[in-house]
């Protein structure tokens, strides 16, 4: 997906990815988590006009991390944890829950999108997403002043072994990594 979320991001904004082979599965497909990562790279190069930095992690949830130093879990993990952080203006403390509500939006019309006004329905996607494939979507205050997108999803089956955490990898090698094909897909929100 690197490509294409550089693409969504723009010139301006400094994309980091980082993450591993993936260690399992869940139960959002790849054209979900595409979608997904499409509405959050796109608020997140809004929310930063002229320039930035936009940084996505997957790591594993219940305080295991395949990021830092390689450590590979003794038991299968339970969820895998993907963040997206920026450092644009940031969200206000009251308005964390409100932005994944359908219709709700903070910009107008504006340079970005001139004669179209936003419609506020790019994070509410991005919750029922999540939330349909057994996870959850918060947003929070990214350490570096910007917003921070945690998505935890839980891992439903598969191998919990990282052969190779040496490199850095944008997308998985593995064939269908992130698809449960036991769990029948969700069309209609």
């Amino acid at each position: 997906m690197q490509p294409l979320l550089a693409t969504i991001a723009g010139t301006s904004i400094d994309l980091e990815i980082e993450t591993v082979l993936c260690g399992g599965r869940t139960w959002l497909s790849k054209e979900d988590l595409t979608q997904v990562m499409l509405n959050l790279v796109r608020n997140a190069s809004e929310s930063m006009p002229e320039t930035g930095k936009l940084r996505i992690t997957a790591q594993y949830g219940d305080g295991l991390s395949f990021l830092e130093g390689g450590h590979r879990p003794a038991a299968g993990p339970h969820s895998v944890v993907i963040t997206v952080e920026d450092s644009g203006p940031g969200i206000p403390q009251d308005l964390r829950e409100q932005v994944f509500k359908a219709g709700f939006t903070t910009r107008a019309a504006g340079s970005n999108w001139p004669e179209i006004p936003h419609r506020g329905l790019g994070l509410a996607i991005v919750r029922s997403l999540i939330e349909a494939a057994g996870g959850t979507a918060q947003a929070c205050s990214s350490p570096g002043g910007g917003a921070r997108f945690e998505l935890e999803l839980p891992i439903t089956s598969g191998m919990y072994e990282i052969v190779d955490s040496s490199g850095l990898v944008a997308d998985s090698a593995m064939e269908g990594c992130i698809e449960c094909p036991q769990r029948p897909r969700i069309h209609d929100l």
